[in-house]
């Protein structure tokens, strides 16, 4: 599973990440997973690819750029990877 997470609080995202991991180890510990994380919005459009991930988390309150309006980017062409 290839896994983004977005968040311009530093803090925030490390600990979703490592919270993340540890159940992603704990349920699924034979099947790989990928977490990559972005410090804003554009920086996470800069690396987008479609198709890419399966799962994106996208904090809605960031500076420059709001989650929802990330969302709208990704939908312009990822119809399939699930948003929270």
């Amino acid at each position: 599973m290839k896994i983004a997470l977005v968040d311009d609080e530093i803090i925030q995202l490390q600990h979703l990440q490592e919270l993340l991991s540890a159940e992603l180890n704990a349920k699924l510990p034979n099947s790989p997973h990928w977490i990559d994380t972005y410090r804003s919005g554009q920086s996470f459009l800069d690396h987008f690819q479609s198709g890419k991930y399966d799962v994106i988390v996208l904090d809605i309150f960031m500076g420059g750029m709001l989650g929802i309006d990330v969302a709208r980017k990704i939908r312009e062409s990822d119809n399939d990877a699930r948003l929270v």
